[in-house]
């Protein structure tokens, strides 16, 4: 973030829906997608997500645009799931431990 180094110290990045859901993953040059926005469902609003019925995998150093879904075209692709879910664990126990603060609550450090 203050450029003072090439790496960013992680491997991966959660990103998550404006409801607070996992929308994807990205692992490496791994993008796994557990659902999307679709600008084209009418109204957007009513039905801001598309949940696909498998989730959908891109190996982002050959395919940067997102065009060709290894869930459907590579089936070796499984192990991507291992490496996911075990981020999700992960990320799971860090807000049991770690929880968000509500809204107006003042933060008075976490229990250890």
């Amino acid at each position: 973030m203050m450029g003072k180094s090439d790496r960013t110290g992680r491997d991966s990045y959660m990103f998550f829906g404006i409801d607070g859901q996992l929308m994807s993953i990205k692992w490496k040059i791994y993008k796994m997608i557990f659902r999307y926005a679709d600008s084209t469902l009418s109204p957007a609003i009513q039905n801001p997500y598309v949940q696909p019925q498998l989730h959908m995998v891109y190996d982002l150093s050959s395919d940067p645009h997102e065009n060709n879904n290894l869930t459907y075209t590579d089936l070796t692709n499984g192990w991507i799931f291992g490496v996911d879910f075990k981020l999700v664990g992960e990320y799971q126990r860090s807000i049991k431990k770690y929880p968000n603060i509500k809204v107006g609550e003042d933060f008075k450090g976490y229990a250890t």
